[in-house]
């Protein structure tokens, strides 16, 4: 008998077990002490604690335990609306094996102090209002090993059927305590799980007789949608050989931490694959995969996130590894076909088990997109001022002080009458121009061939010399004088130059422009021609100047060297 009373010397509540008078033999005594003395041994969290052994004024034991506000496991089995109004439990079945695990903790404690509970069973477990667990009623707990203390009755000396027949483990009745042992616990543990999974005792019959004859010849009977790695756990468990079932309370607990880590392993591949098959479906359309890029995006990442959560959790989650190769997959063809093969090649990367098909693409693709890449590297190199910069600011200013210098001096010359010869010297300009413009080449081949632009930049001040020197020639074969001639090479210089704009630098327009301008000039002003050639000379040299000029190319080009 139970009943709360208050202990005053430490203002608490406690429960003080006594026998009923009629009760109040050796036999009924010795077991209650028993309990006691068991539960003193076992201070464990999952034990009801005990607090002193006394006597009443009849000279009855009394034990003083820890009051517990609760209710026993079996009542909470068999409503589950009630353990979801108290405990707000929404997965009976993991809240349960919570509980089992806990009672496997519990009893493993025991057997490393060397006790054996051999009653375990739903009814003997209390539930505390804040989900506390205890492991109560060691009334026929025995030891494995003798301490001397006499308080404890050795397992190997029994000779009595002891437990209760619904969930006896079958060596329980052949009345041989030295088949007695942790196996036995085990089993009793398997037996709880058992009543867990198919809500009743795994032995049953309408008699006492069927019962016990079940106990020892029935193998566990689960239902048919048991996840079958928990089946596996529970017959093992209540295996009828003792050397087949788990060696200890310890690795059941384990199995059973592991199965509940393998369910929520399967829940989230469970979410993950439902947001692929919407992932499937949505590429399935090319356009509106396109169009809805975002959701594309979110749903293969919901889907991967949770399939690689899942193999956290699990790593040998088999439908969790396929389901992130399977959505790795879907992702890396959509973006062979319609996107960008290099994003295809870094999701590639973190798949499994691609098939050697699509990994030969995406190889082919991948290196197709890098030759693109490099060609448009190429080109831009090809096509970027700044390389050579310093070589071309040089090579305008050596041409341009030439340049600038002779009109001058052939002004010079026609001002003091000398004309032709004026012109004769002028005619030299071009060729001389030419072998120093040669020389300049040879000299700064490595940065003047390095890119496209700077080639075509030699190429074009050489045809624009040439074509000069072609203008003047074929002028005096027209019967013009050199000096009549000299008035279109203002013209001359406005189209190529004009060119060179619209191919090479932009900025060169204004020295179009100033050509143009100088045209008009030498035609309306004879004799100033050299002048005016002098002086869009010079407008070329400082235009070219100030846009080569290094500090005015910078910004970033990758693998280029500014130095040249």
């Amino acid at each position: 008998m139970v009943r709360s009373t208050p202990q005053t010397t430490v203002c608490r509540e406690v429960a003080v077990r006594s026998l009923r008078q009629l009760l109040s033999e050796p036999g009924p005594t010795n077991k209650l002490l028993k309990e006691a003395w068991t539960a003193a041994r076992l201070e464990h969290p999952n034990v009801v604690p005990v607090y002193d052994i006394a006597v009443d004024d009849d000279g009855s034991p009394l034990i003083v335990l820890k009051r517990i506000e609760g209710e026993s496991w079996a009542e909470l089995l068999a409503d589950p609306d009630r353990l979801r109004e108290r405990y707000g439990v929404e997965d009976p079945l993991e809240w349960h094996l919570q509980i089992l695990a806990t009672i496997c903790s519990a009893i493993h404690f025991a057997h490393d102090r060397g006790v054996l509970h051999l009653d375990l069973k739903p009814e003997n477990v209390m539930i505390g209002g804040h989900g506390e667990v205890y492991v109560v009623d060691w009334g026929i707990a025995m030891a494995l090993t003798d301490d001397g203390s006499g308080r404890l009755p050795l397992a190997a000396a029994c000779r009595e059927i002891v437990g209760t027949p619904s969930y006896m483990a079958p060596e329980m009745l052949d009345g041989d305590g030295t088949r007695l042992g942790v196996h036995t616990d085990v089993y009793l543990l398997g037996a709880m799980l058992h009543e867990l999974i198919t809500g009743t005792p795994p032995h049953r019959g309408q008699t006492i007789m069927e019962v016990l004859h079940a106990a020892l010849t029935a193998e566990p009977e689960l239902p048919a949608d048991t996840p079958t790695e928990l089946a596996n756990i529970c017959r093992m468990a209540m295996a009828r050989a003792p050397e087949r079932r788990f060696a200890s309370a310890e690795l059941l607990r384990r199995e059973i931490q592991g199965f509940l880590r393998h369910r929520e392993s399967d829940r989230l591949a469970t979410r993950a694959d439902e947001r692929l098959t919407e992932l499937e479906a949505l590429l399935a359309d090319p356009e509106r995969a396109a169009a809805e890029g975002s959701l594309r995006d979110e749903l293969f990442g919901q889907a991967r996130f949770g399939f690689e959560q899942a193999l956290a959790s699990w790593a040998d989650n088999q439908r969790a590894r396929a389901g992130l190769t399977r959505a790795i997959r879907a992702m890396v063809e959509y973006e062979l076909e319609h996107g960008d093969p290099q994003v295809a090649a870094t999701l590639a990367g973190r798949a499994e088990g691609l098939p050697s098909e699509l990994v030969e693409r995406l190889a082919r693709a991948v290196e197709r997109r890098r030759a693109g890449l490099d060609e448009l590297a190429q080109r831009r190199r090809d096509h970027d001022l700044r390389i050579g910069q310093r070589t071309r600011v040089f090579v305008v200013l050596i041409l341009g002080l030439f340049w600038t210098t002779t009109p001058f001096l052939a002004q010079w010359g026609h001002q003091r009458g000398n004309s032709e010869q004026a012109s004769s010297y002028y005619l030299i300009v071009p060729l001389a121009s030419l072998v120093l413009l040669g020389g300049l080449a040879i000299w700064a081949r490595e940065s003047l061939t390095r890119t496209r632009v700077n080639r075509m930049v030699v190429a074009t001040l050489a045809l624009a010399l040439i074509a000069h020197l072609m203008l003047v020639l074929g002028g005096t074969l027209m019967g013009l004088s050199y000096y009549d001639s000299t008035a279109l090479l203002p013209l001359l210089w406005a189209v190529l130059v004009a060119m060179g704009a619209l191919t090479i630098e932009p900025r060169a327009t204004p020295i179009a422009l100033s050509y143009a301008v100088g045209f008009f000039a030498a035609a309306a002003l004879p004799d100033h021609r050299f002048a005016v050639i002098g002086v869009c000379n010079l407008v070329f040299v400082v235009v070219l100047v100030i846009a080569w000029w290094p500090q005015r190319l910078r910004g970033p080009i990758g693998e280029i060297d500014h130095s040249s």
